[in-house]
């Protein structure tokens, strides 16, 4: 497997990229990071990878990338409002299908279990609520367990919360509201599982996938080896960054204020309207840099759920991922130094 070409939809992000750089570092020595670009592409710098125009949702930049490709590694997200996950899906599976692509990973999430609690396996049925999101995943999973047999295999990888340089959810995010002293002790109310996985890991596990002996469909959750709770993490990268000690809690900032509902608003706008917006910003430069602007603004922040959500019981199984020879290896502590380093490089922290 190590010889056919792969190809990876979404290399341009966070985890794409990850996925980029392990796919090199196995051996694989055809690997086409498929981007919307084909501009300098610096996260890869160095990397012996190919860029190729890419747009999950148009057929004929699918079929142009996938000439002579084996193997498909989806990490594209899209913006809020898109149809990236499921249409993209769906218009990956077709392409892949004609162009005799042989085996596809399918990065889903953790989010398909929603409220699940406790030990949480693959097999564990959902909790409702689940949102727009959950849903489109666990939508985009069964398209592709209707695809999987004989001629494409289908891997499903359900990672869980991913850290690493370049993260911002579970990353950059929690570094900037350290910095700026807005994250303190949180108490009994972050005593709940941090589920975090290594971005490094990640990609390791996706390249495992790619040469794996598997059936023709399989699901797997992607989780570290290491579990701590939010209290550790937080307390944890704060050393890592040098910061001192972390300040108690004042106050309420977890609760539903006019900001939290203003801000909430803003993201349901973003989600419904999206891809009529971005329609507007293919025309105007300028336009374009507003929504950027407004769609990294209104990134879920440290304080915009309730304050139980750092406080929740469940850890993803990785025993199944065990059971077929992949084991993350990158200790917790590594993590967040790579982290903070990179936090440092990228002027977030001094």
């Amino acid at each position: 497997m190590l010889q056919s070409a792969a190809l990876v939809p979404g290399a341009a992000g966070f985890i794409g990229s990850w996925v980029v750089r392990s796919l090199c570092a196995a051996g694989f020595v055809d690997v086409r990071a498929g981007v919307m670009s084909t501009a300098r592409f610096m996260r890869l710098d160095g990397f012996p990878v190919r860029l190729v125009h890419c747009y999950i949702l148009d057929g004929e930049s699918l079929a142009a990338a996938m000439q002579g490709v084996e193997i498909i590694i989806n990490c594209a997200r899209g913006h809020p409002g898109s149809d990236v996950i499921l249409g993209g899906t769906r218009t990956l599976l077709t392409s892949a299908v004609e162009a005799g692509v042989r085996r596809m990973i399918q990065m889903s999430s953790i989010a398909v279990y929603g409220q699940a609690t406790g030990t949480v396996t693959e097999d564990t049925a959902p909790v409702p609520p689940l949102n727009k999101y959950a849903n489109d995943k666990r939508a985009a999973e069964v398209l592709c367990q209707t695809a999987a047999g004989e001629h494409l295999t289908i891997a499903v990888l359900r990672p869980s919360l991913v850290y690493g340089p370049f993260g911002e959810e579970w990353t950059a995010r929690f570094i900037k509201a350290l910095v700026a002293g807005q994250l303190g002790q949180l108490g009994s109310a972050g005593e709940g599982e941090a589920n975090l996985m290594y971005a490094g890991d990640l990609g390791k596990f996706a390249a495992f996938l790619a040469a794996a002996d598997l059936p023709y469909y399989s699901v797997y959750n992607a989780n570290g080896s290491e579990t701590p709770n939010f209290n550790e993490y937080f307390d944890r990268l704060n050393d890592a960054l040098g910061l001192g000690t972390r300040p108690p809690l004042k106050g309420r900032p977890f609760g539903s204020g006019l900001r939290r509902q203003t801000r909430r608003l803003g993201r349901l706008v973003l989600r419904e309207q999206g891809t009529r917006l971005r329609k507007f910003a293919a025309a105007s430069r300028s336009f374009a840099s507003l929504l950027d602007w407004a769609e990294d603004a209104l990134r879920p922040g440290i304080h915009d759920g309730a304050l139980d959500q750092y406080a929740g019981h469940v850890i993803y199984s990785i025993e199944r991922a065990r059971l077929i020879g992949f084991v993350p290896q990158t200790p917790l502590q590594e993590g967040i130094d790579a982290s903070a380093l990179w936090a440092r490089s990228q002027g977030i922290i001094l």
